[in-house]
């Protein structure tokens, strides 16, 4: 089944404003695209070779939420929110040791987002919009703070001395203004501002009554797809558009720039939301409603105009870019990889449940919930084709 959160619940300063209630209604799944693969493309095969992590166990291998991974001289970085904290295997998915704890002081994380790796291992942490840089042993080697502009910045990337910034998409209980958008941004190499790249559409669907006192809630429906994605490397950037298919590719000019160079094309075809699809998701989330005794009898939903074939994107230690493009009817999730060239080179089907975070050569880490719920690492190897 596919899982519908409330944008409220993954926000939480704006959770106050709306009943708990609002969480977690469960959708039929669905295929996000609407067309089959345009023409013959290689198709990987996959080897599990390794799982890191169990339900029970030593406090080592059991994580609360996995945000990101990565590899460091051989060594898998798991970086776990719950704690914060990241920790670190061999490449056989021993415990090496772990670094970072919550708090705002040097070192310590309090919203950690993601890791980016190079000589040093990097940290983007939200909650203090700063960037942490620690060795291989964990040790804190240097901090530089990120302005925020008044954005609501939720990830950030280096590009080349700059940063490449991406929000959350905002809303406003009690009034009929939100904002459903994604912008990603470049901070300018002075600091002093921002420079919108690109702005897509969120999965959000917002629903909305007329004459009540919070007329309306945003409801995240996961099937239809945030309408793009973006990649980013310390050279390079890509941005997909999920309702086109587009991939349009970004270089540094010699300022530090971005700047558009080429453009590719995800080999899926969107298709408009139609009525029928929300005509389902009206019925399931009136039916919750009901079922939790928070009834909404007269309500009009707000989609996103398409599905998206673009819903996630990111580089792999080798440059080549990896696209999302949605799960199939068995729910398997069906991912694009473009080469160095530009060009599509080979689909990748994972298995229901497994969502890819980090490529380095041919092993693929991401993660996987347990059937009590607990989340694991896998780590796939590609075959040769």
């Amino acid at each position: 089944m596919v899982r519908v959160k409330s944008q409220y619940c993954t926000a939480p300063w704006i959770a106050l404003y709306l009943a708990a209630a609002l969480c977690d209604i469960v959708v039929p799944p669905q295929v996000l695209y609407a067309q089959n693969i345009q023409r013959r493309i290689p198709l990987a095969r996959l080897e599990l070779v390794r799982r890191i992590g169990a339900e029970t166990g030593a406090p080592e291998y059991s994580f609360g939420f996995i945000r990101a991974i990565a590899t460091f001289h051989s060594r898998i970085l798991v970086l776990d929110s719950y704690g914060p904290d990241i920790k670190v295997y061999d490449s056989t998915g021993t415990f090496l040791f772990k670094f970072g704890r919550q708090g705002a002081g040097p070192g310590e994380l309090m919203r950690p987002v993601g890791i980016i790796t190079d000589s040093l291992i990097h940290v983007m942490d939200i909650g203090t919009s700063r960037v942490t840089s620690y060795d291989d042993a964990g040790r804190t080697v240097a901090t530089k703070r990120l302005p925020g502009f008044g954005l609501n910045i939720t990830r950030a990337f280096r590009f080349g001395k700059s940063f490449i910034g991406v929000t959350t998409p905002t809303l406003s209980p009690g009034r009929a203004e939100h904002q459903p958008n994604v912008f990603v941004v470049f901070y300018l190499p002075d600091g002093e501002g921002l420079d919108t790249l690109v702005t897509y559409r969120s999965g959000a669907t917002v629903w909305y009554t007329p004459g009540s006192i919070v007329p309306w809630g945003g409801v995240h429906v996961d099937w239809f797809g945030d309408g793009g994605s973006y990649a980013v490397t310390d050279t390079l950037m890509a941005l997909v558009d999920g309702y086109e298919g587009t991939v349009t590719w970004y270089i540094r000019d010699p300022e530090g720039k971005p700047v558009a160079k080429d453009t590719s094309h995800v080999p899926f075809e969107s298709r408009p939301v139609k009525r029928s699809d929300i005509r389902q998701v009206k019925r399931v989330f009136r039916e919750y409603r009901d079922s939790i005794g928070y009834p909404v009898k007269t309500f009009e939903l707000e989609t996103p105009p398409k599905w998206s074939v673009a819903t996630y994107a990111f580089f792999d230690a080798r440059g080549l870019l990896w696209v999302r493009n949605g799960t199939d009817a068995a729910e398997h999730t069906v991912w694009t990889v473009f080469g160095s060239d530009r060009r599509v080179l080979r689909k990748v089907v994972f298995p229901r449940g497994f969502h890819l975070m980090h490529a380095d050569g041919r092993l693929l880490y991401g993660t996987w919930r347990t059937e009590g719920g607990a989340s694991v690492v896998r780590i796939y190897r590609l075959l040769e084709e």
